[in-house]
């Protein structure tokens, strides 16, 4: 579903991203693990065609990142650290618009919003920080996307809400939806594989030994 050969990304005379070689399959959940400065951060925005890379190919769904970004765009949803601005929208309204544009059901943007622990009938611009940081989250999850890019989606969820998250996200991953969670710290029963990054470049083996065994979402939510 995501092939990246070669992929290099300079900001000025720094190297981000230095030649990374990365194949991920259909319906598989990888954990991506490093620190923004590792480059965590500009990876999953290239793969979300937020920023171009630098040089090598890049495909997602036999796509290419640069030259078919449109295509490349109905397959796939992230949600970053970015919060969404203030608006008067109720929430459920805002994720109907998010549902309605990827052509899913209305029915999305309740479940969307249940599963995160926001309130639908909230106004967008009254959310508090961390429940407003909750919102980009539930976006994704109401396009129903082929490829869903998660960077450190729990970070704002209460343990209830992780687990109803999680829960979700694996039965996704059984429907086919390919799962990339990014995240400083490893994940335990979410993501089927570990991917390290340090320095802009994967690592040979994560730094706390592997971490391929599947895990059980109680696990992750320390129940």
């Amino acid at each position: 579903m995501i092939t990246i050969s070669g992929l290099t990304k300079t900001h000025g005379l720094a190297m981000a991203l230095s030649g990374i070689d990365l194949s991920i399959a259909r319906g598989e959940s990888v954990a991506l693990i490093g620190s923004r400065s590792d480059g965590r951060t500009m990876l999953m925005r290239i793969l979300a065609t937020l920023a171009p890379p630098t040089s090598g190919t890049i495909a997602i769904g036999g796509f290419d990142v640069v030259a078919e970004v449109y295509r490349v765009r109905r397959l796939v949803a992230y949600a970053g650290l970015d919060r969404i601005q203030a608006n008067r929208l109720r929430v459920v309204e805002y994720l109907r618009l998010v549902a309605g544009a990827r052509g899913q059901s209305s029915v999305n943007a309740g479940m969307a919003a249940d599963l995160v622990g926001l309130n639908g009938d909230a106004s967008i611009e009254t959310l508090g920080g961390e429940l407003r940081e909750r919102l980009p989250l539930a976006a994704v999850l109401a396009t129903g996307a082929d490829v869903m890019l998660l960077e450190q989606p729990f970070r704002t969820l209460d343990p209830p809400a992780t687990d109803r998250v999680c829960t979700w996200l694996v039965g996704a991953r059984a429907r086919g939806t390919t799962l990339v969670v990014a995240d400083d710290k490893p994940l335990a029963g979410l993501c089927e594989r570990t991917v390290v990054l340090r320095a802009g470049r994967i690592a040979d083996s994560p730094a706390d030994g592997p971490r391929d065994r599947a895990t059980s979402v109680g696990e992750l939510v320390g129940a």
